[in-house]
């Protein structure tokens, strides 16, 4: 189950990220107007140093809920008014009609890495390096599975171990789009400075039952997503 996500989240980033190679190498992977397709030997291509990507990330783990409230929340919530006198669950649980709150993130199931392609010289078909990732903020749900996550995320452990930065994600029925930044380090071998990440994630039921109670959706998803850092 996690490969067909990953595989699924795979070729819906790249083929948005498609786009942007497109624009980045000058417009020479689109069609002319005059309606021929460039042959192989008359597109040029820039050298692998010049091209956009850096990272490529791919991984799954458990966004646990640590927080929630009654913000717009369906009046079902026996923790919330007008049934119950409580602010939020206990313990915290996304609610099926609106709420907000905060979570934690790890990569506990799967985390793979395809590091820093342009600045070592070799191509994307080397073996992934394990990884793993952390990351924490805070949610806006609007129904289940759709609402938008603000938050931070770290690079814990791989070649890129102590990158990190802000990002954001807007999901629409458990599909999200994942845009942020990552700063890296100057010891990293290209020196310091911020790549654009863009990538796509998927929610799905968490690891250990959970039966939600009245009103509540649950208190955790698995998260597998597949993002890629940009040298824009």
């Amino acid at each position: 189950m996690v490969n067909r996500r990953l595989i699924t989240a795979a070729s819906a980033t790249l083929g948005a990220v498609a786009l942007l190679f497109g624009s980045a190498m000058g417009g020479n992977a689109q069609v002319p107007p005059t309606g021929t397709i460039n042959t192989p030997e008359q597109t040029s291509v820039p050298p692998e140093s010049t091209l956009p990507l850096s990272d490529i990330l791919a991984f799954s783990g458990q966004a646990t809920i640590t927080s929630d409230n009654c913000v717009g929340v369906i009046p079902v919530d026996l923790d919330c008014p007008p049934l119950g006198p409580g602010e939020g669950d206990a313990p915290a649980e996304v609610d099926l009609i609106g709420g907000g709150g905060g979570f934690n993130f790890t990569s506990s199931i799967l985390c793979l890495g395809w590091s820093d392609l342009s600045e070592v010289g070799v191509v994307i078909a080397v073996p992934p390096t394990n990884c793993a990732v952390a990351a924490n903020g805070t949610f806006q749900n609007l129904v289940c599975g759709t609402g938008y996550v603000q938050g931070n995320v770290s690079i814990t452990a791989g070649p890129d171990a102590g990158e990190g930065g802000p990002f954001g994600i807007v999901f629409a029925a458990t599909i999200g789009v994942v845009t942020g930044n990552i700063r890296e380090p100057a010891a990293d071998g290209d020196g310091a400075g911020t790549d654009y990440v863009v990538g796509v994630v998927q929610l799905g039921p968490p690891t250990a039952v959970n039966v939600p109670a009245p009103g509540d959706c649950t208190n955790a998803f698995t998260v597998t997503s597949v993002d890629l850092a940009l040298d824009l």
